[in-house]
């Protein structure tokens, strides 16, 4: 982890990561794909493990404050965290600018699932959710103040950072969620989970980066930036509910058995894209943005990582 760490002035200077770039690649590759089968094992793990803890009415009703939370969550950093990788060039005032917006969307965030929460548990007559909902909102506090420096750290990519933290957040989450879930907590233990998580990856994020933001200013040029986060969370929230039409459609006219089959069938064919197309994603893009002024590098590194991509996944898809 110390040789991969430029210090927090070394955050906004990408000339070692491109002098370093194809070994920060495979190096990012390897990590992620360890740390993937490492989290697939521990989700594993952890879904015998509470369904001994925690009663099918426990998750119902964490289902229930998740299916609003996670229409939130496509907001969560609108986008700046990809600006901020994707940015030729950024500096300490445009960053920390930056902060203050995601720390504000993340607070803005809780107050919607606050204020949301008495009508979940109206919408299902379940009067327990609005409690529920409430402290689900805590984690996009927690992450508004801690998505830029994590961007910070992608830019660099330094993947096995990142993974560390993320594998320790997992791993407390864990612990809590056990631990109360033994003494009796019920869905709370499922909601501890997650807001110890972001906590603890909050943390250790602002702890590892160095990086201390300072007072918005104006004048610094994130106009710019923030026009290309707020078009990216537009296309994802369009791409939303793309993906989930099919499935209202479904159950609307052929009722939950065939939504049912279609949604295991679905979600089997996307495995392979969710555990080797996505982390793909996330080393590509820094290493393609550090790129932007070289095309005939740019061009050879996509072309290779799509070559990965496919000739991992269209054989798994396929089986």
């Amino acid at each position: 982890m110390k040789s991969e760490d430029p210090g927090p002035s070394g955050l906004f200077d990408d000339r070692r990561v491109v002098a370093d770039l194809r070994n920060r690649v495979m190096r990012g590759g390897a990590v992620k794909i360890a740390s993937r089968a490492i989290v697939f094992v521990l989700r594993v793990a952890g879904v015998v493990v509470m369904a001994r803890l925690v009663s099918p009415d426990d998750y119902g009703l964490y289902l229930m404050a998740t299916s609003f939370t996670l229409l939130l969550t496509m907001f969560d950093d609108i986008g700046l965290s990809r600006a901020t990788v994707q940015r030729q060039k950024i500096n300490h005032e445009q960053i920390s600018t930056l902060f203050w917006v995601n720390a504000g969307v993340g607070v803005l965030l809780f107050l919607l699932a606050v204020a949301a929460a008495p009508v979940l548990g109206w919408f299902y007559g379940e009067p327990r959710l609005i409690p529920v909902t409430m402290a689900m909102g805590i984690p996009f506090v927690l992450s508004g103040l801690s998505v830029q420096h994590g961007a910070l750290l992608q830019r660099q990519m330094r993947f096995m950072t990142l993974e560390t933290i993320a594998l320790i957040a997992q791993l407390a989450g864990a612990a809590v969620m056990y631990t109360s879930a033994w003494l009796g907590a019920a869905y709370w233990a499922l909601v501890l989970n997650i807001i110890v998580m972001r906590l603890v990856g909050a943390v250790l994020t602002w702890g590892v980066s160095g990086w201390r933001p300072g007072l918005p200013r104006r004048g610094t040029g994130v106009r710019g930036m923030i026009v290309f986060g707020g078009h990216l969370s537009g296309s994802n929230f369009v791409n939303y509910f793309n993906r989930n039409l099919d499935n209202i459609l479904i159950g609307l006219y052929w009722g939950p058995q065939v939504l049912g089959f279609y949604s295991k069938a679905y979600g089997l064919l996307k495995q392979p894209l969710s555990q080797i197309g996505m982390p793909t994603s996330s080393i590509i893009v820094p290493a393609l943005s550090r790129l932007q002024d070289e095309p005939l590098r740019y061009r050879a590194y996509f072309i290779k990582a799509m070559r990965a991509v496919v000739f991992l996944t269209m054989p798994m898809v396929i089986f």
